[in-house]
Parts: structure tokens; C-alpha cells; sequence
């Protein structure tokens, strides 16, 4: 996830003062832009375990790094305030539910206006839960499925987003750059306009 806060910041030319993982898993992109440096994350999962998974290992991460922070919030959602050295502070905030149904009311709540959106896109995670389950058989499930992500972020609206994803998604953003990993993994920059 580090990585893709770099190449997003390479690739935009800016550094990443707040962004928005619309599928945050297991908080790795909470930790990733802690040590990043950016000063407001936004993680919205769906599954209700992950999303105790991912505030779980922020605040293992924390007080092994001996950060103080305040935490407010219940299980579905939460706001973190974290101490750095400099005396700065990064907030962040995690939320329980679909991007799709919440991402703009998340972004209006909070008063975010110019976000970046950086997320490792769950392809792994929705081929293991759905086709090991047999609740997708077919391949164009997948696309459907890309077709959810892809409102998701239209919802967001942010113009600056990197995804690494399956290599076969088909996303209808303009796509600005492309950097194939493997033969299953982009990483790929995108705009809305």
C-alpha cells in the first residue's frame, strides 16, 4: 500500500495531505498513510469483520510505535486522533458500509472537498470470498463487480485516484497511466474528466 501512496504522488505531482480507501480490507492503507505522512485518512469497508481487523491492527500498530491518539466512535464507525513526534496530528476516520450506498454522504459529512483516492481494490478478496463460495460462477460476475467500484469512486469524486486491481477490470474512468505488476495486478492511475 506504501507503494501506491508513492506512485500516486509521483504520478499527480503532490503530496497526499487526505485520502479515501473506499475498500479498506484490513487497514493497511490506515498504517500506509500514517507512516505517509498524510494528515486525514478514510477508510470505508463493507465487511463488518474487517473492518474490526483494520482498527485493530491501526491501534496495534500505534502503541507499538508508542503513538498516543484518542479514539472515539462504536463498532460501525470510528475517528482517530494520532500524536506524531512533530506535534502534528493525522486523523482518521473508518466507517462500516457499502461505497457505493455511502461514500458521498462520508465526504460531505466530513467536509472533504479536495481528496485523493488510493485503494489496493479487494480482487483477491472478492475472487476467494465469491467464486470459493460459489456465489459467482461466472466470469462476468467480475465485471460486475468492477462496475460497483467503479460507482463507487463516480460517488467520491475525486479526480485524482490510483487502484491496483485485477488486470482484466475493465473501469470506465479515464484512464491516465497504467503499471502492469504481474499477470494479475495493476496498479492504474485515474481522473473522472
Amino acid at each position: 500500500m506504501a507503494m501506491l501512496l508513492y506512485l500516486h504522488q509521483d504520478h499527480f505531482d503532490r503530496k497526499i495531505s487526505t485520502f479515501i480507501d473506499p475498500f479498506l480490507g484490513q487497514g493497511g492503507s490506515l498504517i500506509a498513510g500514517f507512516e505517509y505522512g498524510s494528515a486525514r485518512i478514510v477508510g470505508i469497508e463493507i465487511n463488518s469483520g474487517n473492518l474490526i481487523t483494520a482498527k485493530s491492527n491501526l491501534e496495534k500498530y500505534l502503541i507499538q510505535n508508542g503513538n498516543e491518539f484518542e479514539l472515539s466512535g462504536d463498532q460501525d464507525s470510528a475517528e482517530y486522533k494520532i500524536a506524531r513526534g512533530d506535534g502534528t496530528v493525522t486523523k482518521v476516520d473508518v466507517f462500516r458500509g457499502n461505497s457505493v450506498q455511502i461514500a458521498r454522504q462520508v465526504v460531505q459529512e466530513l467536509g472533504l472537498s479536495d481528496m485523493d483516492v488510493v485503494s489496493d481494490i479487494p480482487w483477491g478478496c472478492h475472487k476467494c470470498l465469491t467464486f470459493a463460495e460459489r456465489r459467482i460462477t461466472r466470469t462476468d460476475d467480475m465485471a460486475s463487480f468492477y462496475k460497483n467500484v467503479e460507482e463507487a469512486l463516480r460517488e467520491i469524486g475525486s479526480d485524482r485516484i490510483t487502484l491496483a486491481q485485477n488486470s482484466n477490470a475493465q473501469i470506465q474512468l479515464l484512464e491516465a497511466k497504467r503499471i502492469t505488476t504481474s499477470k494479475l495486478y495493476d496498479i492504474v492511475m485515474y481522473s473522472l474528466n
